[in-house]
């Protein structure tokens, strides 16, 4: 990992500045990159939509100018307006400069975007405000999962209220099929219950008296009687008997033809029969009918074979449509699922819903007993899940920088590309060096660790600074914030969330650093535990 004083020393081939370090949200500065070369040399510099995070508004022209000293020599001057729309503190990462088809990297820069407006030369500067969290799109998910849930319910509530009801059908007795006969019976028993006689409404009694006669004929002689006239009907009776070899007699066809005549008498001209005409012409019709149904034969055998088959349609019928509604339930159901997976893909991703099911590698650092010890001299005294373990020290600092330090020592656990990573680093001064180590700014310290995550594959880097004081009273500088780092060995890219305390004493420097993927779950449970346990103790 990185120690932050990796930025003391470097020669530059490329000159690297900006025309302003804090700008507002949307405002554009300038990135100037300047090369001396020789006139015949080539020189290619970056074309990107974007620097890290930040965005190219405008990719001016190079300039060129010629050292008057010497012609053979000249500057190139390269500029990009740059802007973001997102408060926060930015890296410009190094950018390759192709010269003479042989790469240069440029310096990597900070660039603050705040929601104001600030002027660097009149005003003075304030520390960046702490991160707002927007609760919005974590309700908005609340409200879909609501809404999704709330379908699954109503879905399956009205499934079972369609079971139910075939259920209650099922369970109710057999409707009561009455036959022809049975049906003109109890229509004349009914119509004397009215009474219309005795109430004058003899139109009404004779209109009620042929339509039992007719439904009785319609239904048990087959023939088209309740849209016959009574002259159709008859002539229809007679040529069904004789179809049918109905032994239907003359006299029961003229009874039956004088009732309906005398029907359409009393309808069309306002005929008006004596009370025993009328009881002779009710008990005519219920004669004939009772006559008809004794010669009409009960159900030819093709008859019963077609009821059967149309019963076993029926219930095939039946079946069809409940497995057709179950089909559709389920197929809902399923799009429903499907729609609601996705979305929770689209706006959690894959390791948020992983980690929601499978748990994530640190839910066991929630229940498991975490070790408390000291790292390092000056002393670190931490919290951490597994006993941090010695690292090699020495690649991470200059050699430049080495002579400033009596011991350098550093402790780590996990991996930077895996799923946490903790380092605790502690430097003791030399006694010759404690005068110029307490002119180092710790603001460098910490961008020292920016410039060497950049250079381990560190993208897209968002950082917030503040002061930061321990429980001793000892006061330090605190930073934390998000960046993706690219696998070098899977080549796939993975976004964390960092926090990280420096310190600087009268004899030395401490350093704590915890990483952890920005899907875990148990991200901030485990990084405030860790970093609230931090305490500094003097050199040794």
């Amino acid at each position: 990992m990185s120690l932050g004083l990796g930025c003391f020393a470097q020669q530059k081939q490329i000159e690297t500045t900006t025309d302003s370090t804090k700008i507002r949200i949307g405002s554009q500065f300038h990135l100037i990159l300047k090369t001396k070369v020789d006139t015949a040399s080539s020189v290619i510099f970056p074309k990107e939509q974007m620097f890290g995070a930040l965005e190219v508004l405008e990719d001016y022209p190079t300039d060129t100018i010629i050292d008057n000293k010497n012609r053979t020599k000249f500057e190139l001057i390269k500029k990009y307006g740059l802007t973001q729309f997102d408060s926060g503190r930015y890296v410009i990462p190094q950018l390759k400069v192709l010269i003479n088809n042989k790469p240069f990297l440029t310096d990597s820069l900070f660039i603050e975007v705040t929601n104001v407006q600030v002027d660097t030369l009149k005003q003075p500067l304030y520390d960046i405000k702490d991160v707002i969290v927007d609760n919005q799109s974590s309700s908005m998910k609340w409200w879909m999962w609501l809404l999704i849930s709330l379908a699954l319910i109503g879905g399956g509530v009205w499934a079972f209220i369609q079971w139910k009801k075939k259920q209650t059908k099922t369970s109710k007795e057999p409707e009561v099929v009455y036959t022809p006969i049975e049906k003109a019976t109890i229509g004349l028993k009914k119509l004397e219950e009215k009474q219309l006689i005795e109430k004058g409404a003899i139109k009404d009694y004779y209109s009620e008296l042929t339509d039992i006669a007719r439904t009785y004929l319609e239904e048990a002689v087959k023939i088209p009687a309740m849209e016959n006239t009574t002259a159709e009907l008859i002539e229809n009776l007679k040529l069904t008997a004789i179809k049918r070899n109905l032994a239907f007699s003359d006299e029961m066809i003229s009874s039956l033809e004088k009732v309906l005549k005398q029907a359409d008498l009393v309808k069309f001209a306002k005929s008006k029969p004596l009370d025993f005409e009328i009881v002779e012409d009710r008990n005519s019709v219920e004669k004939t009918l009772r006559t008809m149904h004794g010669i009409i034969p009960l159900k030819t055998p093709e008859e019963e074979e077609a009821e059967r088959n149309e019963e076993l349609r029926l219930e095939l019928e039946r079946k069809r449509r409940k497995k057709k509604m179950i089909s559709n339930i389920s197929f809902a159901t399923g799009i429903v699922i499907v729609i609601g997976l996705a979305y929770w893909v689209a706006t959690s991703g894959i390791s948020t819903i992983k980690n929601k099911f499978f748990g994530s590698p640190t839910t066991e650092f929630l229940t498991s007993e975490w070790i408390t010890s000291e790292y390092g001299n000056p002393p670190v005294k931490i919290e951490t899940p597994k006993v941090l373990k010695r690292m090699q020290s020495s690649e991470f600092i200059p050699d430049e920088m080495k002579a400033l330090f009596k011991e350098l020592t550093m402790f780590g656990e996990g991996s930077m590309f895996g799923d946490y990573y903790i380092m605790v680093s502690t430097m003791k001064f030399q006694e010759q060096a404690q005068q110029q180590a307490s002119q180092i700014d710790l603001n460098l310290v910490l961008d020292g660790n920016y410039g060497l995550w950049e250079k381990q594959g560190a993208k897209n880097i968002l950082m917030q600074k503040e002061q930061y004081q321990t429980v001793g009273g000892i006061e330090g500088m605190k930073a934390y914030g998000a960046l993706d780092f690219l696998n070098p060995i899977t080549k796939s890219s993975t976004k964390v969330y960092y926090e990280m305390l420096v310190f600087k004493q009268a004899q030395g420097i401490q350093q704590v650093i915890v990483i952890i993927k920005e899907s875990d779950p148990n991200k901030k449970e485990i990084i405030d535990r860790i970093i609230n346990s931090v305490e500094l103790g003097q050199a040794r």
